[in-house]
Parts: structure tokens; C-alpha cells; sequence
């Protein structure tokens, strides 16, 4: 029996993969280039002390901010910032499960660069993404209001978005801009002014870039389509013709390691590393969607496409394989669902034959 793929379910996935896959890069770029602007403002008296730094709570919890910054005030004094960035929050009860985790940082934290592992004062920071503000603003309000939150901190919200700059073609802004929350009582005048101002970044800006080529990777785990970009892009070319196009997991890994980590994975108290379980998924995508063929723990890799655009090209491959296993039917409209359960193989179950042939 052959398996007819409905082409706006493709569509649909292939287009949500694409999505995930710039939100991770994207928020890649805006850590980076958050960095960069810091170490460039020098008069602003912050360092941007980690990506995925660890910070404890006095029960030894442990919470990772996508990002930390420690201020000196005017008084000597350190304050710590942590920031949660979100690239994307689906709906409102997604936007009050992220404002309800913030409430662990209620807490007096350790693990902060300092020789004591504390600061003298803290705030905490939601980053969401320019999109979603007005829906993180609406939540809030009302949550705090109505008593559903309990902050003992300064809770600060910092929307962030990369735009293309409309005096340069050539340039595109990173923007970072404080729209919820005072640091006024906080005594670093200079920064609060610059947060509340807007930071504003050219991520095109040369020596930013070659910060970007070596940093590929956070501790979040990246969607497959992006570590299979990353791996055919950045890492084959450098073992396949050495390893008569042989690849293993560790030899992914230890690359990525060595040249795609530089220093967003290298923090104060801990030293995160390119996991050799992301490496292994993507390798065994690549044999799912025919690209790639495991011979006892390496990988034969088919240097097949032939697509320009590799992002689509892979997104578009591995929706196919996974609508084909039964994944993502909730993108697929009802009726339509209902109609292919109306005229399936009496003997098959909805997607069951992984061997069928698709048409797209």
C-alpha cells in the first residue's frame, strides 16, 4: 500500500522544524551578541558572566539562566542579574509556567562569580522574544494582582528581537529594551539607562561574527534538524575524506568540542560540553531519512544533497519521516484525519508502514 504524505500536514511540520530551528540560532545570536555589546561598553560596569551558569538555591537546588550578569553599583556594591530568555511561549497558561518558575529565584542564590559565591543584591529577568510581550505583560499584571505570583525581587521583563536595520540593508539589530520593572533603587544609573534606552547591536558587526562561527551551541539541546545542519555544514568536510566518509559519534563530538564551543559553554563553576547523545540522534536521522547508513557504530554518510537550501532540505526529510511513524497528527487537520482512517489498510494502523513510498 502506498502512504500519500497530505501535503499541508507537510507543509505545516516542515514549516514548525524551520521555526525551532532559527528560534535556537536566533537566540544564539542574542546571547552572543548581548556579550559582545558588554565587553564593548565597558563604562556600563557589566559582565556578562555566563551562558547556562549554575546558581543554587539554599536547599542546593540548582536553576540554570540562559544568562548571568553581574553590575557594580556606585557603592562597590555587585548586583546579579540572571535572565531567562524565551524565544518562544506558545499560549498564556506557557507564559504563567514560565513567571511561576521565576519564583524560585525569590531566594538568595550562590554560584555568583565573586570569592564568597554571592552577590550583595539580586533581580530576576524574563526575556521573551517582541512577539509574545504583549501576552507576558497581560499575564503578569493580572497574576500579580491576583495573587497567582509572589515576586520578593525586582522582577524585570527585557524584550529582545533582531530586525534588519532600515538605514543599511547590510545590517541587522539585535534590540534589547527593558519595558516592565525599575532598577532605579538599584544605584547603576548608567545601565538602567542603557536597558531602558534599548541596547542595540549590529550581530553582522565583523568580530561579532567570527564570535558566532565558533559558538554553535548552548547547554539547551538543539532541535536534530539543527545539529544535522551543523554536522553537514561545519563537520564532515573535515573527517570524511580522511575516514573514507566514515563518521562516529565521538569524532562529531569531539569537533564540535574543540571548535563550535569557544566560550558560551565555558563558565565559572562548571564547563559544559557537546553531548555525544545529540550527536548520536542526528547521525541516526541522517540513516533514517536515507542520507547515511550505520556500519557497527559508524556512519557511512551519502553526500546526496544536492538542495541549496539545507535547513528546508532537512526539515523537509525528517517531517516526512516522522508524519510517516505516526508523529505530529494533531497538526493535521480532523477531517482529513478521519478521512485517511476511512480508507486505511484494513491490516494497518494510521502511518504504520514506514516502507510505503510518499507523494509529495
Amino acid at each position: 500500500m502506498k502512504f500519500t504524505i497530505d501535503p499541508e500536514h507537510l507543509n505545516i511540520v516542515k514549516s514548525e522544524k524551520i521555526r525551532d530551528v532559527d528560534r535556537y540560532y536566533q537566540s544564539l545570536q542574542c546571547i552572543l551578541g548581548l556579550k559582545f555589546y558588554l565587553e564593548k561598553n565597558k563604562n556600563l560596569k557589566t559582565k556578562f558572566i555566563g551562558a547556562e551558569v549554575i546558581l543554587k538555591r539554599p536547599n542546593d537546588e540548582p536553576l540554570n539562566p540562559d544568562m548571568c550578569l553581574q553590575i557594580d553599583d556606585n557603592n562597590s556594591k555587585i548586583l546579579g542579574v540572571p535572565i531567562e530568555l524565551k524565544s518562544s511561549l506558545s499560549d498564556e497558561n506557557d507564559v504563567f509556567k514560565n513567571l511561576q518558575e521565576l519564583e524560585r529565584y525569590n531566594d538568595k542564590l550562590s554560584g555568583w562569580n565573586t570569592k564568597s559565591k554571592y552577590v550583595d543584591d539580586e533581580v530576576t529577568v524574563l526575556s521573551p522574544y517582541l512577539e509574545d510581550v504583549g501576552r507576558v505583560l497581560r499575564v503578569l499584571k493580572e497574576s500579580i494582582k491576583d495573587k497567582k505570583l509572589n515576586f520578593t525581587k525586582e522582577i524585570l521583563i527585557w524584550q529582545w528581537s533582531l530586525v534588519p536595520s532600515l538605514k543599511n540593508p547590510n545590517q541587522e539589530n539585535l534590540l534589547i529594551q527593558q519595558i516592565y520593572g525599575d532598577l532605579t533603587s538599584k544605584n547603576v544609573p548608567v545601565f538602567n539607562k542603557c536597558i531602558s534606552d534599548g541596547i542595540k547591536q549590529d550581530i553582522n558587526e565583523m568580530q561579532l561574527i567570527i564570535e558566532k562561527e565558533r559558538n554553535l551551541f548552548t547547554n539547551q539541546e538543539p532541535p536534530i534538524e539543527y545539529t544535522m545542519m551543523v554536522m553537514w555544514q561545519n563537520i564532515f568536510g573535515q573527517i570524511l575524506n580522511q575516514k573514507n566518509n566514515l563518521v562516529s559519534v565521538e569524532e562529531v563530538a569531539d569537533i564540535v568540542n574543540d571548535y563550535y564551543t569557544d566560550n558560551l559553554m565555558k563558565n565559572p563553576n562548571n564547563e559544559y560540553k557537546f553531548k555525544k547523545d545529540w550527536a548520536k540522534k542526528a547521525l541516526e536521522m541522517l540513516v533514517n531519512i536515507n542520507m547515511a547508513k550505520n556500519k557497527g557504530g559508524r556512519y557511512e554518510i551519502k553526500l546526496s544533497c544536492q538542495s541549496k537550501n539545507v535547513k528546508s532540505y532537512f526539515c523537509e526529510k525528517v517531517a516526512s519521516y516522522q508524519i510517516k511513524k505516526g508523529l505530529h497528527r494533531d497538526k493535521l487537520n480532523k477531517n482529513k484525519i478521519q478521512s485517511l482512517k476511512d480508507f486505511k489498510h484494513k491490516e494497518k494502523d494510521l502511518f504504520e508502514d514506514e516502507n510505503s513510498q510518499q507523494v509529495m
